[in-house]
């Protein structure tokens, strides 16, 4: 897939950067979001969604990726999510 947020659109855009995740507010689809591995970037993009999905009145999903932490206030946020439908762990080899 081409298109991709990022932090530094006027050096990303070339490569098909979006900007900003908390700028990006799709209303259907499905999407991957595999933030910068930072606790409180990744709760933070996780409040941003679930905003969207609440507010989405067509099919809207993201699929998320970042470490299992789970004493970090992300991991709690997303364990606590009422919009969390599925969670698989892959472990380290």
């Amino acid at each position: 897939y081409g298109r991709f947020c990022s932090a530094y659109l006027d050096v990303d855009r070339p490569f098909g950067s979006l900007g900003s995740a908390f700028e990006f507010c799709p209303q259907e689809g499905c999407f991957e979001a595999n933030p910068p591995f930072e606790d409180s970037l990744i709760q933070s993009i996780g409040t941003h969604v679930e905003g969207l999905v609440a507010a989405a009145s067509k099919p809207l999903m993201f699929i998320f990726i970042f470490p299992r932490w789970p004493d970090k206030a992300s991991w709690q946020h997303f364990a606590k999510s009422s919009w969390l439908l599925h969670q698989i762990t892959i472990q380290a080899k």
